[in-house]
C-alpha cells in the first residue's frame, strides 16, 4: 500500500491495525506449516529515510523489511531501518 502524507510510525500504526483485523477474523489455514490461521506480515518503509531516494529504494526496503518479518517467525512489522509516503508491502 502506498499512503501518501504518512510518516514512518503512521504506516506501521495502519499494518498493525490491519494485521490485528485479519487475526481477530480467526480464518483457518490449514494448508499453512507456520499457522492455523491467516496471519499477516508487513515490511514498512518511508520516504523520511535518508537511505531511500527514489521509488524503487521505497520498496526495495519495505521488500526487505517484509522478508525480515518473515524470517523472524511471520504475523509481524518490521520497520526500515533508518530513516511523507509509506508504501507497506
Amino acid at each position: 500500500m502506498l499512503l501518501p502524507q504518512t510518516d514512518l510510525s503512521g504506516g506501521i500504526a495502519v499494518a498493525e491495525q490491519l494485521r490485528e483485523r485479519i487475526l481477530a477474523l480467526n480464518l483457518p489455514h490449514e494448508a499453512s506449516p507456520v499457522a492455523s490461521q491467516v496471519t499477516l506480515s508487513f515490511g514498512v518503509s518511508s520516504s523520511e529515510l535518508a537511505s531511500v531516494a527514489s521509488s524503487a529504494e521505497l520498496i526495495r526496503t519495505s521488500d526487505i523489511a517484509l522478508y525480515e518479518a518473515k524470517r523472524c517467525g511471520r504475523n509481524q512489522i518490521v520497520a526500515a531501518r533508518k530513516t511523507p509516503s509509506v508504501l507497506v508491502a
